[in-house]
């Protein structure tokens, strides 16, 4: 199986006094980050697609957040399940003009683990492993990406958290972007992994 890991390169930018500046994160030189996890091996923003990236020496987990009606924060690119990954509760697939309809953001969290998003062939991503996975907790996603990079005597991850949010849909997908941070935020205090975020 060929694996494909693109990496990024940061900078350091000082300001216009040309001092530097200590930096907030102690990223490494050349970072490599999984994208969602690494969605064209595994099931996008899954556990086990995270930990797949660890297992391929990615230093930094990117990943997307959304909200659920109980305001619990799990990983789905979407704000709702998309057509191309999802399976029903009823074993079912989600039709494209209809994925809309089935909103994160009106669903409990109990609710969105009755969808199944990775035991559907991925019609972009062949080599894509069939697992069975429901979208995680953020808390959940740390918890494991933290054990496993102890458990293998790696560092610990950095995590790159992307929101998706726009004023028209405020309210109606997501909360606002004040509540949104605030839940997130709560999420990456308690895990103590603040100085490891970048959102």
């Amino acid at each position: 199986m060929n694996k494909l890991i693109i990496p990024l390169l940061l900078l350091t930018v000082s300001d216009s006094c040309h001092t530097a500046k200590k930096p907030i994160m102690n990223l490494p030189v050349f970072d490599t980050e999984a994208h969602r996890g690494g969605r064209g091996l595994m099931p996008e923003n899954t556990i086990p697609a995270m930990l797949n990236g660890l297992s391929l020496g990615v230093t930094t987990l990117e990943m997307d957040a959304v909200i659920t009606k109980d305001k619990q924060v799990i990983l789905s690119h979407e704000p709702f399940f998309n057509h191309e990954i999802t399976t029903r509760p009823d074993g079912g697939f989600i039709e494209e003009k209809e994925e809309r309809k089935y909103n994160i953001y009106t669903m409990s969290y109990a609710e969105t683990q009755q969808y199944d998003v990775g035991m559907k062939a991925h019609p972009r991503f062949r080599q894509q492993q069939k697992v069975a996975a429901a979208k995680p907790l953020l808390s959940r996603v740390i918890d494991s990406a933290e054990a496993f990079a102890i458990k293998t005597h790696r560092a610990l991850p950095f995590y790159n958290i992307e929101t998706k949010t726009q004023a028209l849909t405020d309210n109606i997908y997501h909360p606002a972007p004040d509540e949104f941070v605030q839940l997130l935020m709560q999420v990456i205090t308690e895990k103590k992994v603040a100085g490891r975020v970048i959102i």
